[in-house]
């Protein structure tokens, strides 16, 4: 029985991220075949080929991307975008949403923006208890009448799940700067520390 449960386990930890790799990239692949309804029915692979061949709607979405991003790269895609988003901007309900989910493109995938640019060691949710956390950029707007200057703004990511988590305002003196790379600390968050990261020695920002 002991061997038996050796090789189960085993199996589980050959077989589980495996498996659960092949389910999500099989979810985005079919995700993105969807895009390839825009095509006339005459044109779309499966009608061509007589049978479905999976990705080709991942081909699609890239050279729309590309296409997009060449456009709008000139003077005149750029226009265009300032045009459309001043027509977005006047739609009441439409323009919150719009401009909140572009303000944090905008910086997530911004070559200038600085989103997860540094990865940090705090006390959290309490004083002598530690989690990573990733350095956003400064505090903006009205907050910065009741910070003093020496504040940064903090994303605390959850485990496993790092897309939720809490957004907090520290002092630069209460993080420690960490000198792994922000993938490393993802990954050491999402394994709930038991991936490690090769790099963990850190820098005090502390003067």
């Amino acid at each position: 029985m002991s061997a038996l449960r050796k090789w189960l386990v085993a199996g589980l930890l050959v077989v589980v991220p495996v498996a659960i790799t092949l389910g999500v990239l099989n979810w985005i692949v079919g995700t993105l075949d969807q895009t390839l309804l825009i095509l006339p029915a005459a044109w779309q692979p499966d009608r061509v080929l007589g049978y479905h061949v999976p990705g080709f709607g991942v081909l699609l979405t890239l050279a729309i991307l590309l296409v997009v991003g060449a456009v709008t790269s000139n003077f005149v895609g750029k226009k265009l975008v300032a045009f459309g988003d001043a027509i977005v901007h006047r739609i009441p309900v439409v323009r919150s949403i719009y401009s909140s989910v572009k303000q944090v493109s905008d910086t997530l995938f911004s070559e200038s923006g600085n989103a997860f640019r540094t990865a940090v060691l705090i006390q959290w949710p309490r004083p002598d208890v530690w989690t990573i956390a990733f350095v956003t950029g400064t505090p903006g707007g009205e907050v910065v009448d009741h910070l003093p200057n020496d504040f940064v703004s903090v994303y605390v990511p959850t485990t496993p799940n790092p897309t939720g988590g809490y957004f907090v305002m520290l002092r630069k003196s209460d993080c420690i700067e960490l000198t792994m790379s922000v993938d490393e600390a993802l990954k050491y968050v999402v394994s709930m520390g038991v991936v490690a990261p090769s790099r963990a020695t850190a820098i005090s920002t502390r003067p």
